[in-house]
Order: structure tokens, then C-alpha cells, then sequence
């Protein structure tokens, strides 16, 4: 149906062409959607020249760059997306000014990519740079945001060592930890769950294809925050190799457990689930 709607509108030769953009964008969505990349990154290049012919600085050039870069990324070509991700945060400060809301979203995705790949170094100043931009704001709104900022950097310090600082961070993003009610676990792929609380589901990540052609293999372990529910609210791979951590807390999301229960009381508990990858 988006390849017909797509057709729909080249054909028509008076239609605005925000809706022919909108079209193209549609359809590249989908298929990144089937994680059919050729397909995607066809049509987003598409956006890219139309885009270009207007000014190297358009600002919905960055939108369109940052989709390309994940998908080289997923494509196992981490260092073209590098490329892509910087461009799509300079042309925003250019754009929109250094500190402008709109230069956040590239930030992030250019510290999630070099946390992704294990390039720490990299990654600590944009998190700081996000935190300090988006406490700039005291609308409500932005709140989840923030929280968002300071759990993804709190994880980056507790994969570099620093858990008295990651602990800091999250208790600035979700308030301090009551005494008693965030107790410690330990679980893996093919145990039963956390303390008291039963492991519903505990899905298996996939092998990376990158991982598995360096010949990477070993644990990763990912430190987890339950909800009162059963649902996994936070995973964070503190050990393992880079490669494979971005895998294993994708899995931990898919966890699901039943409450854990403090006195009777449903609470959220944090944890260890280990994931193992032998390669055959």
C-alpha cells in the first residue's frame, strides 16, 4: 500500500511535494521496519539529494542522515554511520544554534552510537553536553528526557567503573533508593528469576553477525531495574564485549517476571541477568 501511494503521487504532476516526500519517507520506514536495509536506505538517499539540491543545510537534512546512519550501523558498518551522525548534529547547531532543543535528539544518537560501540571516550562528553542542555529546560515535558539522559549516562559510568557516580545520576533521575526495597539479584538465560519474583519469559538474544564473524564470544551481564509489574524499566550490559551487549539488553527488555514482593508488597528490585554466547 505505500509503494501504491508512493506511485500514486509521482504520477501526479501538481502534487505538493511535501507529500511526495512524505511518501518516499513512508515507504523507507517500512522497510527499515522489515529491516530490509537495501530497500530503506534507497529511499532515504532519495530524501538526501532532493534535500541537498535545496541546501546542504536544509534542516530536515539531519532526520534523514540519522536513519541512513542506522541503518550503515546495522548493516555492520559502524564507521560509515559515524560520519552521518556527526553531519546530522552540525547542521542542527548551524541551523538552529548550539543549544536549541532540536540539537538534543543528535546528541543523543551520536552518545548512544559510541556507547553502542564501546568508544566510552567519545561518548562521555555528549552525555554530559545532553544532561546540561536538557536541565536548561523546566518544562514538565521535559522531564522523561532528562531522566532518559541521566540513566543512559549512568550507564556508561557503571561500564567504566564509576558506580558511585552512576549511582548519583540515578538517584538524580528517579529519586534515592528506599532502604529495603531495592534489593540485589542474580539471574541467568536458564534460571528461574529474581528473589522471589518467577521469570515469565527470559528470551534469548540474537548473534550479532559482526560478533560472530570477529569470533566474538563469552558472558555479558546487564543490570536490570523491575517495575511493582514484572517489567523490565531499565537494562544496562555493565560486562561483556561491545559487540554483544547491545543484543543482550535489547533480550532484557523481553524479560517479564512476576512481581517481587516485600512484605507482601509488590516493589521494584534490580538485578543481574547473564546471557552466554557460544559460538557454533
Amino acid at each position: 500500500m505505500a509503494q501504491r501511494a508512493l506511485q500514486l503521487r509521482e504520477n501526479n504532476p501538481t502534487l505538493n511535494a511535501t507529500l511526495l516526500h512524505g511518501a518516499v519517507s513512508d515507504l523507507g520506514e517500512i522497510y527499515l521496519a522489515l529491516r530490509m536495509f537495501g530497500e530503506a536506505e534507497s529511499q532515504f538517499q532519495r530524501l538526501i539529494k532532493v534535500y541537498e539540491q535545496s541546501s546542504t543545510e536544509d534542516r530536515r537534512l539531519p532526520a534523514v542522515l540519522d536513519r541512513v546512519a542506522l541503518i550503515r550501523h546495522a548493516r555492520g558498518r559502524p564507521d560509515q554511520a559515524e560520519g552521518l551522525y556527526q553531519r546530522a548534529l552540525q547542521i542542527r547547531e548551524k541551523v538552529y544554534g548550539p543549544r536549541h532543543p532540536a540539537v538534543k535528539q543528535s546528541i543523543f544518537n551520536l552518545a548512544e552510537f559510541y556507547q553502542l560501540l564501546g568508544s566510552y571516550k567519545k561518548a562521555d562528553p555528549l552525555y554530559q553536553r545532553l544532561v546540561s542542555l536538557t536541565e536548561d529546560t523546566s518544562k514538565v515535558s521535559e522531564n522523561a528526557q532528562l531522566t532518559e539522559a541521566l540513566d543512559r549516562y549512568a550507564c556508561l559510568m557503571r561500564k567504566t567503573g564509576r558506580r558511585v557516580e552512576a549511582e548519583q545520576l540515578e538517584a538524580r533521575a528517579y529519586g534515592p533508593p528506599k532502604p529495603g526495597n531495592v534489593p540485589s539479584a542474580q539471574a541467568d538465560d536458564n534460571e528461574k528469576g529474581v528473589l522471589n519474583g518467577t521469570a515469565l519469559s527470559l528470551p534469548k538474544p540474537s548473534y550479532p553477525p559482526d560478533a560472530r564473524a570477529a569470533g566474538v564470544s563469552g558472558t555479558v551481564s546487564v543490570r536490570v531495574t523491575i517495575d511493582e509489574t514484572g517489567k523490565v524499566i531499565r537494562a544496562c550490559g555493565i560486562r561483556g564485549h561491545a559487540l554483544l551487549v547491545r543484543q543482550s539488553e535489547i533480550a532484557a527488555y523481553g524479560a517479564k517476571f512476576t512481581p517481587t514482593l516485600l512484605k507482601g508488597v509488590p516493589v521494584k528490585v534490580t538485578g543481574i541477568i547473564t546471557y552466554n554466547y557460544v559460538r557454533r
